[in-house]
């Protein structure tokens, strides 16, 4: 299986490798990150494009009107988030991953595998997963944050992130 995504590479918290490197050339650059800072930028733009993938694939094999619309909205609201938190980690230079790892794969390949009614199921769940890892993600850099406009970005996404998180339980309740 082979995936085109945006500019991301693998990355989750065991890849300190990635992260090290990261901050290894912010520091060169004359602009050094904190590693929670770097952590932040890295963990939120892989967990970013997953949602749009898999969001992207719920619209091809979904049946369910409410998933279908609900997709939409994460395509939408995740992707614009994507593309402001790229601007802000290259003004920074912090270096955003490239693609996406084998878990993910996995993930997508178990999904797009399932009936449509069992994928809905299964979409669900991982989207209350994965919102609610993002909402944790984003409200902590909100909370501890040391750089001021990641701080923001991650505080102004965070209330849209748990709208999220609410819409897919409810929509999880009505699927059979």
């Amino acid at each position: 299986m082979m995936f085109v995504i945006l500019s991301f590479q693998s990355c989750n918290s065991h890849d300190q490798d990635s992260i090290e490197a990261t901050e290894s050339a912010a520091s060169t650059n004359g602009n050094t990150r904190l590693e929670g800072e770097v952590d932040f930028a890295v963990q939120a733009a892989v967990a970013g494009v997953e949602e749009v993938e898999l969001s992207k694939l719920a619209l091809e094999k979904s049946t369910h009107a409410q998933i279908k619309e609900f997709a939409n909205i994460v395509i939408k609201e995740h992707g614009l988030a994507n593309e402001e938190l790229k601007t802000i980690a290259k003004s920074k230079n912090i270096a955003l991953p490239t693609a996406l790892d084998h878990n993910y794969e996995k993930l997508w390949d178990d999904l797009n595998g399932r009936t449509a009614g069992e994928f809905d199921k299964k979409y669900a769940e991982e989207m209350i997963n994965g919102q609610q890892k993002i909402l944790n993600l984003f409200e902590k850099e909100a909370k501890d944050g040391s750089d001021a406009e990641l701080k923001a970005f991650a505080a102004k996404n965070a209330s849209a992130f748990k709208e999220h998180l609410a819409k897919i339980k409810k929509i999880k309740d009505t699927i059979k």
